[in-house]
This record gives structure tokens, sequence and C-alpha cells, in this order.
């Protein structure tokens, strides 16, 4: 696979684990392949889970809490 570094990569998700979990794997893998800047967008209760991600490489987007919870 070859990576193009033209910029940030930006991924944004509910935090409903069928929707969150594919996305936080890409994030993953583009981060261990030496990508782009990766930016993950998601509510509150998913942001451990993407800043242990990234381990300082993978911005977090707080979209807040999630709607009812």
């Amino acid at each position: 696979m070859t990576i193009h570094p033209e910029g940030p990569v930006l991924f944004v998700s509910s935090s409903a684990r069928a929707h969150v979990n594919p996305l936080l794997t890409m994030a993953g893998e583009l981060v261990a392949r030496g990508g782009p800047d990766v930016c993950f967008a998601a509510d509150d209760d998913v942001r451990g889970e993407v800043e242990v991600l990234g381990r300082g490489s993978v911005t977090y987007v707080p979209l807040g809490r999630r709607p009812g919870g």
C-alpha cells in the first residue's frame, strides 16, 4: 500500500461500535504505516480509545456527549 501524505486525514464517527471500530482500525493502520496526520472526531465516550490508538499521533476532535448518553 502506498501512502500519499498530502494532508491530514479526518475520521468522523458516532460512538456506535459498528461505526467506530472499523474507523479506529483504519486510523491505527495509517499511523502504524507512517501515513499523514490523523484526526478523529467522535463522541466523548470514545476519546480514550482514540488517544491510546495514536499515542500522540492522532488528534482527537470532540463532538460532545452522545445524545441520550
